[in-house]
């Protein structure tokens, strides 16, 4: 997971040293006069007015958030290496008081979801196994809500990525009544333009946040889901030790 994760950020490292130099290139182009009276990638982002620079600012948390996600939501982080044949070997002469003692120092002090979950059914031991079972499942809830509210966070990105994006749209294109209202007389075509173009890139950066991070959220979804089963198959192999 650890290469993978390297392998990700050196690509996004490459990714970022080469657009940033042609941004540079646009944002020089724009800062100099055009005799054209063209309009430059970097002055329609000026045109978009503040909708705009907010976009860019949530695209670097969006994307800074779901490259943390990717790196730290891995198997380790739900079903600790190992734990789960240590179990089995504590357990397989039999429920011992020494067995359930040894269980619980590999998983008490463990922050992984299943070792948690394993470590509530068994303070619970002596209650028998319905309240091991019980505390097993309000904690595994728990801790699927969890992680659940982080991958959360990206589908939050992509819903407000489109809304901002239709946000700043409408802005621009209030604008632009406006400045055809304060002209009854005709407005220039290429200022009217600029002022459309504006608009119309929020919703293309609203675009440009949404699609990716909707395909980030399903990735991470289907992730999770998948280790949450896997952890709940071992806990209930786990339970089945104490079953009467």
């Amino acid at each position: 997971m650890n290469t993978i994760a390297a392998r990700l950020l050196s690509t996004a490292a490459l990714a970022v040293a080469a657009v940033l130099p042609a941004y540079a290139a646009e944002a020089a182009a724009a800062v100099t006069p055009v005799v054209s009276g063209g309009k430059t990638a970097f002055g329609l982002i000026i045109e978009a007015g503040w909708p705009m620079w907010l976009i860019i600012v949530m695209s670097v948390v969006a994307f800074a958030v779901a490259i943390q996600m990717f790196i730290t939501l891995k198997r380790d982080a739900i079903i600790p290496m190992g734990l789960a044949d240590d179990l089995h070997n504590a357990f397989a002469e039999g429920v011992t008081d020494e067995a359930v003692e040894s269980a619980l120092a590999m998983t008490q002090n463990d922050p992984a979801m299943t070792a948690q979950v394993v470590a509530s059914a068994l303070d619970k031991k002596d209650f028998g196994y319905d309240a091991m079972v019980a505390s097993a499942e309000t904690t595994a809830t728990a801790e699927a809500n969890r992680w659940t509210a982080k991958v959360g966070w990206i589908t939050l990105f992509a819903s407000t990525g489109t809304m901002m994006g239709l946000f700043g749209t409408v802005y621009g294109m209030i604008g632009a009544f406006i400045t055809m209202a304060n002209k009854p007389a005709g407005v220039d075509a290429a200022d009217l333009a600029g002022t459309i173009g504006g608009a119309l890139l929020t919703t293309a950066g609203g675009l440009i946040i949404a699609i990716p991070m909707l395909v980030c959220a399903f990735v991470l979804r289907g992730k999770l889901n998948q280790f949450i089963l896997d952890s709940t198959v071992i806990t209930n192999e786990i339970l089945d030790y104490f079953r009467k």
